[in-house]
């Protein structure tokens, strides 16, 4: 979609390093904690894998604090990148995404591996800190699919003109058909 309407379009690895899902979970799960520290949440009113998280997240920051040299790193690995590209566009999804089952009844472990399983992408972008969107293009299937536009920090007009680009080129429908939302 994009070569059609202009872009030159190329193929490129997004960096890996395996110092990254450890840096995610970290601040993933320390996030939480300071979350409902800040927030004063009762923790006895967590669900189960809620409350896991949190303690993982108060655990992690005594064994493996969050440190902004961990972002920095990534950061500057995806700016090697930047610096050949504007903007990647990836699939949001890795894998089809976790099937519609009751959740909350499963452990943390089994939630944070669907999660990380099918989004591993969005969560080390997060980390870095760089503007993304996700933005819808039709149906496989029957599920809904998506890309993420990623661009460098500061870049988030690159990241709004390919997404509004993508969007006039593939209109999606705003809200899932049957719901009764107005139309103006």
């Amino acid at each position: 979609m994009l070569r059609v309407a202009g872009h030159a379009v190329n193929h490129a690895e997004p960096p890996h390093h395996p110092a990254v899902l450890p840096a995610v979970l970290a601040r993933w799960t320390q996030g939480a904690a300071q979350d409902v520290e800040l927030l004063g949440i009762d923790e006895a009113r967590l669900q189960p894998r809620t409350a896991r998280h949190v303690a993982l997240g108060r655990a992690m920051a005594r064994r493996l604090p969050v440190r902004d040299e961990q972002a920095r790193d990534w950061q500057q690995r995806l700016d090697g990148l930047f610096a050949r590209y504007d903007v990647l566009v990836l699939p949001t999804l890795a894998h089809d995404p976790p099937g519609a089952h009751a959740w909350h009844t499963r452990s943390w472990l089994a939630n944070a591996a669907a999660n990380l399983w099918a989004y591993p992408l969005t969560s080390a972008f997060n980390l870095a800190d760089v503007p993304v969107a996700a933005v819808p293009l039709g149906t496989h299937r029957g599920r809904p699919l998506s890309v993420q536009v990623v661009a460098a920090q500061g870049r988030e007009d690159l990241v709004l003109a390919v997404a509004a680009q993508l969007e006039r080129q593939r209109p999606w429908t705003r809200h899932a058909p049957g719901w009764g939302v107005p139309t103006s």
